[in-house]
């Protein structure tokens, strides 16, 4: 942050192991951006919230459930693609107590499968 400090004009953007909305927050002013790899390939729900916090925006932010069956439809029109595009879809309900559940019912590959799986979410 000293290098933003000493050199105003420069463009700096923090890059490493942000993992949550209240770092990108704490981050915000003092470095022009912050970019977001791992964490959001892991755990990409913890992105839910960022577009109320860092532009006001007032729509209600979907949960999980509606995400997956959002994607089961997408996966569905995406036939050839589908296998892989399945891996992408694992940290969904990452830190859930039913994530390993939903990590299981996408290795069968089979969205009907994943939607009896899903109706049986409690939330």
């Amino acid at each position: 942050f000293e290098m933003k400090r000493r050199f105003p004009m420069l463009e700096i953007i923090f890059n490493g192991e942000i993992s949550s909305l209240e770092q990108i927050h704490a981050l915000n002013g003092i470095t022009d951006g912050v970019m977001i790899g791992r964490a959001a390939y892991t755990n990409p729900y913890f992105l839910s919230g960022i577009d109320k916090i860092f532009y006001k925006d007032t729509h209600p932010v979907k949960t999980r459930k509606e995400i997956a069956f959002i994607m089961m439809d997408y996966l569905e029109a995406q036939k050839e693609h589908a296998p892989h595009l399945f891996r992408h879809l694992m940290g969904l309900y990452h830190g859930t107590c039913v994530a390993k559940v939903w990590r299981s019912a996408l290795m069968h590959k089979d969205t009907t499968y994943i939607r009896e799986t899903l109706r049986s979410f409690s939330f």
